[in-house]
């Protein structure tokens, strides 16, 4: 899957926050009734909506990493794009 990131992405992400940075701000666009988290070695995606819960969770690749490291030490950073593969959530 493409993840897209735009400038508005950026402006309205919040450093150090798994929930409301701007990869999350992406996926929550992509996915607006889903809870998205983004940590530094994958993000998740979570559908709460039933007694199940399920998760789905992709590998972050290397240039996500270092996006995410640059924004959260107040770098300034530009739009981007990465691809994603599903992969076995963490327990």
């Amino acid at each position: 899957m493409r993840v897209v990131v735009t400038q508005t992405d950026i402006d309205l992400g919040l450093k150090n926050s798994s929930c409301n940075c701007p990869i999350a701000k992406s996926m929550q666009r992509r996915f607006p009734n889903k809870a998205v988290e983004v940590f530094h070695r994958f993000l998740t995606l979570g559908d709460f909506s039933s007694s199940i819960i399920q998760k789905t969770c992709w590998n972050i690749p290397p240039r996500a990493k270092n996006f995410i490291n640059q924004f959260d030490i107040g770098k300034k950073v530009k739009p981007f794009h990465f691809t994603i593969k599903d992969l076995e959530c963490p327990k």
